[in-house]
């Protein structure tokens, strides 16, 4: 479900109210994620071939410890009839698992941190949970939660 869940995130958008230095104001922008999936030392653009690649690896039953995540959140807002592009943040999000245990952990690595790191991580939170209700799996409780 994370995969998956992950693999829908990627090239979602949604409406947010942004604020500019150069302009005055709040502005009615949109927020963007972009997601990639580490390959050991490298992040993959998680597109069709690596969702394929994952899902193939996972009904194998080759199950990994750690799954990484990068995470660009990317900021856009309208002006003059066009999109103009603001700086990205860029977050890495850590899954470990352990027997009955999934952990998250989300740290923001490059940006101005447009949107806070709960949020992010809600984000992500809601879209497992939803995907886990929708095939009629048990979901998790959240034991623990903090962002800093």
């Amino acid at each position: 479900m994370i995969v998956e869940s992950l693999h829908d995130l990627n090239g979602y958008t949604i409406p947010q109210v942004l604020s500019v230095a150069s302009d005055s104001g709040i502005h009615q922008g949109e927020v963007t994620f972009e997601v990639g999936v580490a390959d050991g030392v490298n992040f993959q653009y998680f597109d069709e071939e690596t969702f394929t690649d994952l899902v193939t690896r996972l009904k194998a039953r080759k199950p990994f410890p750690v799954l990484d995540v990068l995470i660009i959140v990317l900021y856009h807002y309208p002006k003059k009839g066009k999109k103009v592009p603001l700086n990205f943040d860029h977050h890495l999000l850590r899954f470990t698992f352990t027997k009955g245990e999934l952990n998250a952990y989300l740290v923001h690595m490059k940006g101005i941190r447009r949107m806070p790191l709960d949020d992010l991580l809600h984000q992500v939170i809601d879209r497992i949970q939803r995907k886990m209700t929708a095939n009629r799996l048990k979901t998790f409780n959240i034991a623990y939660f903090r962002t800093l």
